[in-house]
């Protein structure tokens, strides 16, 4: 009928265990991601990246505070009217590999 509803209070996936399933999901959801760089005006879309140097011993903590952004900016973005469906995606990936 033209409007968006909630169909479901929300869905929690294992974390860090490997699944096909997610790891299918975040690719079908990362291929978007490039059809929108392409398609959506910038208006309508953010895309931003930082490259840094980390303590590899602060990453746990690092993804907990991740969880908890997400969390905090999905309770922020559901409250009101729902005129759009979004996904809001975030990767902390490394770009040096070890050799040891």
């Amino acid at each position: 009928n033209g409007r968006i509803s909630l169909k479901q209070d929300g869905v929690t996936t294992t974390t860090d265990i490997p699944s096909h399933a997610i790891r299918k999901l975040h690719r079908q959801t990362l291929l978007k991601a490039l059809e929108t760089l392409e398609t959506i005006d910038i208006e309508k879309r953010d895309f931003s990246l930082m490259t840094m140097a980390i303590d590899i011993k602060k990453l746990p903590l690092a993804k907990k505070a991740i969880k908890n952004f997400r969390r905090s900016l999905c309770e922020f973005l559901e409250a009101g009217k729902a005129t759009e469906v979004y996904n809001l995606t975030i990767q902390l990936t490394p770009v040096t590999r070890r050799t040891s």
